[in-house]
């Protein structure tokens, strides 16, 4: 039962930073997560399930999501959690990675989970 628990606590941490956060999208943290290297989309696609149509619009909430504002500029919406960039060995892939922000949230949930 104390598993469950911790689990619960972990989920509240992410809903704080996303109160509607999305299974994919936890997903893509996770993988990215547990790679020691960055990820390419098309990897995201297979460790995960979805196609990449999913994997790059949930990238852009993970990550950097320019909107336009009222005032005709542009806001950042993402959560700033991954970073997306072109693969240096492959231009026309992208390859992904948590972010400094993304490894503090990991941290944090790691540290739930095995408190």
């Amino acid at each position: 039962m104390r598993s469950i628990v911790k689990f619960g606590e972990a989920c509240r941490t992410l809903f704080q930073i996303k109160p509607d956060i999305k299974v994919q999208q936890t997903l893509i943290l996770i993988e990215l997560a547990t790679s020691k290297d960055p990820v390419t989309f098309k990897e995201l696609e297979q460790l995960t399930g979805q196609n990449s149509g999913s994997v790059s619009r949930n990238m852009k909430i993970l990550g950097d999501k320019m909107v336009k504002n009222t005032e005709g500029g542009w806001t950042n919406v993402g959560l700033g959690l991954v970073i997306g960039r072109p693969n240096p060995y492959a231009p026309k892939e992208y390859v992904a990675e948590l972010s400094g922000k993304g490894k503090n949230l990991i941290a944090k949930i790691e540290g739930i989970l095995e408190g």
